[in-house]
């Protein structure tokens, strides 16, 4: 592909990731509010839940009252998550304002410790079905704290690129997560099993597809963020050895 494609190709994908990252960020607000205010009881609310996500599911979300630490310990840093993930890929803001960049990777970092413990917690203490969700999360845990600790050695390293392609798969599985609701809302309104049978797929599917996209894109973009990265005001020294195939 040209550099024109790509870089309308990357437009593009802003368009998908933009919507997973506000509902991500309204996600977690709405438990805050629920911790705090009960807003789960207001009809209106219940309505919307159960419509997007069905009944049962909504009766499993309104338990998380029953684990209120877990709860924000969860939320809060979801939300410090998908407020800074996005702008470590902003060039503006890797450009302009890099000291902005490094404090925001730093709370990527902080903040996945938080949401990789507590989401243990909920799958194995406040489970929605049990064993067929705690396979895919530690599962996909695995591979993503893989994904981050070899984000930060490279760029402990100064190998910016790579450090580059393993944000963009953290950046995939940290948005796994609403993929799969994606995925859920489908087999609730187009299949006629209960939410309990499909949940571990939609988990399984959701993810490996951010994973597959994510690796896709890393592939035939490549050359496209080497020249890219060549073009900043910073030591020519710092790219060397950055056009190897990641890991």
């Amino acid at each position: 592909m040209t550099d024109r494609q790509l870089e309308n190709l990357e437009k593009l994908g802003w368009f998908f990731i933009i919507p997973l990252v506000v509902t991500g960020i309204a996600a977690a607000c709405g438990h805050i509010f629920d911790g705090f205010f009960n807003t789960g009881n207001i009809e209106e609310i219940k309505l919307v839940n159960t419509l997007l996500f069905g009944e049962s599911f909504f009766d499993h979300w309104l338990r998380f009252r029953e684990y209120p630490w877990a709860r924000m310990l969860h939320m809060i840093p979801g939300i410090i998550f998908y407020v800074c993930l996005p702008l470590q890929f902003m060039r503006s803001v890797r450009n302009r304002y890099r000291r902005l960049h490094r404090i925001s990777g730093y709370l990527v970092l902080l903040s996945s410790a938080f949401l990789v413990f507590t989401g243990f917690v909920f799958a194995f203490i406040h489970p929605y079905v049990g064993f067929k969700e705690q396979v895919p999360t530690v599962f996909f845990s695995i591979i993503y704290v893989v994904c981050i600790w070899k984000a930060m050695s490279h760029v402990y390293q100064r190998n910016f690129l790579l450090h580059r392609e393993w944000m963009v798969r953290v950046f995939s599985m940290g948005l796994g997560i609403y993929t799969v609701r994606v995925f859920y809302s489908f087999f609730l309104h187009f299949s006629d099993q209960p939410s309990t049978e499909f949940f571990a797929t939609s988990f399984w599917i959701g993810m490996a597809f951010n994973l597959v996209v994510s690796e896709i894109w890393v592939n035939i973009s490549r050359e496209y963020a080497a020249k890219r990265a060549m073009e900043l005001p910073v030591k020519k020294e710092s790219y060397s050895g950055s056009l190897a195939p990641a890991a």
